[in-house]
């Protein structure tokens, strides 16, 4: 595998990884939500990730499907609440886990730069090669895999933008 081919690979598995961050933060806001638009309590959401290749080949990563939790809602008990049953007056919760969800993004944030400085390093390293046009192609897919990150504000950029 060339070193741009395992950088494409990489750069899918942050990709897949973002979706997986977008949906926990989605959980997350929604872990104590009695009503969604249909009228339910909202079902915690996990993506489901599938090998990609080609030719035997390892191409990356990709998210196959994202799953709804089917499971029944934690069932509280609030009178006064405007989605409790009349009767018992308990409200349907959702199934999220805020604390699982928050301590998942924390571990992320902390892990989710390492990838940016393997496309820093290889842009500064194909730069060196005389390689401006490849380093420009790496760093915009990296910045492309990884929008966010505080890595991209560097002396070089404008360099290779």
């Amino acid at each position: 595998m060339d070193f741009l081919t395992a950088l494409n690979v990489s750069a899918s598995g942050l990709a897949a990884e973002r979706t997986r961050v977008n949906i926990t933060s989605s959980n997350l806001a929604n872990a104590e939500s009695t009503r969604g638009p249909d009228g339910k309590p909202y079902h915690r959401k996990d993506p489901v990730f599938e090998a990609t290749s080609f030719e035997g080949q390892l191409e990356g990563v990709r998210v196959a499907e994202i799953r709804e939790d089917q499971g029944p809602g934690k069932k509280v008990y609030s009178p006064g609440h405007p989605d409790a049953d009349e009767v018992v007056g308990l409200v349907a919760e959702s199934r999220g886990e805020p604390a699982l969800a928050a301590e998942f993004l924390e571990r992320r944030a902390e892990a989710g730069d390492a990838p940016v400085r393997v496309y820093r390093r290889g842009a500064q390293v194909l730069v060196k090669l005389g390689r401006g046009e490849a380093a420009r192609r790496l760093w915009a897919l990296g910045e492309k895999a990884r929008p966010d990150s505080r890595l991209w504000q560097s002396p070089h950029r404008d360099a290779l933008r």
